[in-house]
């Protein structure tokens, strides 16, 4: 009866462990994988909503960005006169540079191009000064009510060191005749 008994035993022990094994390999280790497949997909989830949440803010600055290039650009035709009035701009030129109190002046128009329905009127502006003068120079410049594209510009320091800069400007002016407007 002892070896019934402990066949029995062995029996039982065995099913047992073939149970536990069966859950080992056919329920928990499965079961572990797919948790860290779980894991993972919630780690990239949670990347992707930083990376959104990142792009989210980068949008709203583009979108204030766009709004006032929209604005800058709004009535832009309201900028380009129907008639050349180039000595007009050349005394408002040369009234921004008194103003700013900018010496050595020289304000040359250029030699007229076209470009589409628009004429295009290069000039040549020279001052010297002081850079936040001629710095408030540019922001009056910018505040005209024609469109003024600056081309390049050419900024030298006295060979003394007293502060004193040349400017050298290639500005471009634009206008739009009569017969263009449709």
């Amino acid at each position: 009866m002892k070896v019934i008994f402990e066949k029995q035993q062995l029996l039982i022990c065995g099913t047992a462990l073939a149970i536990l094994g069966g859950f080992v390999f056919f329920g928990y280790m499965p079961l572990q994988e797919k948790l860290l497949q779980v894991r993972q997909v919630k780690s990239d989830n949670e990347l992707l909503i930083s990376s959104a949440l990142e792009h989210k803010n980068q949008l709203s600055a583009r979108k204030v960005e766009l709004e006032n290039i929209k604005n800058s650009i709004f009535n832009y035709d309201l900028n380009i006169p129907p008639k050349r009035e180039l000595g007009v701009f050349l005394q408002r030129i040369s009234e921004l540079i008194n103003k700013h109190e900018l010496g050595q002046q020289v304000v040359l128009p250029g030699v007229e191009t076209v470009s589409g329905d628009l004429r295009c009127i290069p000039i040549k502006i020279q001052c010297k000064g002081s850079l936040p003068r001629i710095f408030d120079f540019y922001t009056s410049l910018q505040g005209l009510d024609r469109m003024v594209r600056i081309e390049n510009v050419k900024l030298v320091n006295s060979k003394d060191y007293s502060g004193q800069v040349s400017m050298q400007t290639t500005a471009v002016i634009y206008y739009k005749p009569e017969s263009s407007k449709g």
